[in-house]
């Protein structure tokens, strides 16, 4: 199997999965599983996603991966490593910030004896 095959399997798997979460169409995903013990059992409560969020959100993560790829086809070894950490780190911030102020997102759900 080549390269370009191989990645777009993994595009698609990834399509696929995040298209089965936010429809919430296999419900134990989110740990209603009924196998399990009820005192032990948490449930992730299914939120509808904000759909008028995700042309932004896919935005960000296709020029993410453009980089990425990009800097995998000229062997920028180390480029691509700083690229992967610190560009996984500026896109999980520019994600949080469709929510509301980023930091202040990223801290109360760090803090938060709740969450």
């Amino acid at each position: 199997m080549n390269d370009s095959r191989r990645v777009w399997l993994i595009v698609a798997g990834t399509l696929v999965a995040a298209l089965v979460l936010a429809t919430d169409v296999v419900p134990w995903l989110r740990g209603d599983w009924p196998l399990m013990a009820r005192e032990t059992q948490w449930i992730w409560p299914y939120g509808a996603p904000r759909w008028a969020w995700m042309p932004l959100a896919a935005g960000a993560v296709a020029l993410y991966l453009r980089v990425a790829l990009r800097l995998a086809e000229h062997g920028a070894g180390r480029s691509l490593r700083l690229w992967g950490y610190g560009g996984a780190a500026v896109l999980s911030l520019v994600l949080l910030e469709l929510e509301g102020p980023a930091l202040l997102l990223l801290f109360t759900r760090s803090v938060s004896p709740i969450t």
